[in-house]
């Protein structure tokens, strides 16, 4: 008996891994703004690799219930998938017309894997937040509006401390 309920739950993963890996653009279409499965006309959730003929992976993206929610880009030296870059985006802010998904935030890894960068955006796309990053610390931190800076800007140093500055639309005040 466990042995069935074993085989059963096996199949019933990789059928389901199996029906949300797809490796091109060809098996789902657009309408209003959304991602569907051409095969039964679905909501689109799961995950498009590009993949090079030679196993590299260069992106991927990653949809749930017809929203694009994240993608990536890898370092394309390495076949073992290093991710380069993060675009995480607003699940259901979208152009109808045009289907443009808005981004939240955009996380930057170095080729050790470790977070060097992350902009933070408003549901209308302004950046919002710059920080940096050395050896997971923060080091920089930014506020934004309407694209330029505008408020706290932290800045640490090793050899003068910490550093503050203040922005009124983009002027040093």
């Amino acid at each position: 008996m466990r042995f069935l309920l074993f085989i059963n739950v096996f199949f019933s993963i990789v059928g389901f891994s199996q029906n949300n890996f797809i490796n091109t653009h060809d098996s789902i279409y657009v309408h209003n703004g959304q991602f569907y499965k051409k095969s039964n006309d679905s909501l689109y959730t799961g995950t498009i690799k590009f993949i090079k003929k030679n196993g590299t992976i260069i992106s991927s993206e990653e949809y749930i219930n017809g929203f694009l929610i994240k993608e990536f880009q890898y370092y394309n030296k390495s076949a073992k998938g290093k991710i380069y870059k993060e675009k995480i985006y607003y699940e259901k802010k979208i152009d109808s017309f045009n289907p443009k998904f808005y981004t939240k935030q955009i996380i930057k890894y170095s080729s050790s894997g470790e977070i060097y960068s992350k902009e933070y955006f408003d549901i209308d796309g302004q950046k919002i937040l710059e920080e940096n990053y050395k050896n997971e610390v923060l080091v920089y931190s930014c506020e934004y509006k309407n694209g330029k800076k505008d408020g706290k800007e932290i800045c640490k140093d090793n050899s003068c401390g910490i550093i503050e500055s203040n922005y009124l639309n983009g002027k040093k005040i």
